[in-house]
């Protein structure tokens, strides 16, 4: 089975972003294990959800991806024995023009950033 990702970024007005009405976001909690040019592996942790990822190297916008469920202990462990750089996040769904957006703001060491 192909599972391809399609990703974009965006630079977003910090004020233009504040005033927006946001739906309950989610809270992240991930760091990597391998980064390099032809494949990432993370670890993260959504709420109450563990979860490993496998990611290829881009073409373009999409790269590959597989995402499996891990037991929550487990990848709090991962991450804990094996990842320096922890990114927190909260992540919102946002409809906007029949398109859904999912936008992330970064809390700890990325504060700021969206």
């Amino acid at each position: 089975m192909k599972n391809i990702e399609t990703e974009r970024k965006f630079l977003v007005n910090p004020k233009v972003w504040k005033s927006v009405k946001k739906p309950k976001g989610q809270d992240y909690l991930q760091g990597y294990l391998c980064t390099d040019l032809k494949k990432t592996v993370r670890v993260r942790v959504i709420e109450t959800n563990g979860f490993i990822t496998i990611k290829g190297k881009f073409s373009g916008f999409s790269r590959y991806e597989f995402e499996y469920p891990i037991p929550v202990e487990d990848a709090m462990e991962i991450l804990r024995l094996y990842t320096k750089n922890l990114i927190e996040k909260t992540r919102y769904k946002i409809e906007y023009k029949s398109s859904l957006w999912e936008v992330d703001e970064f809390h700890g060491e990325n504060t700021g950033l969206v």
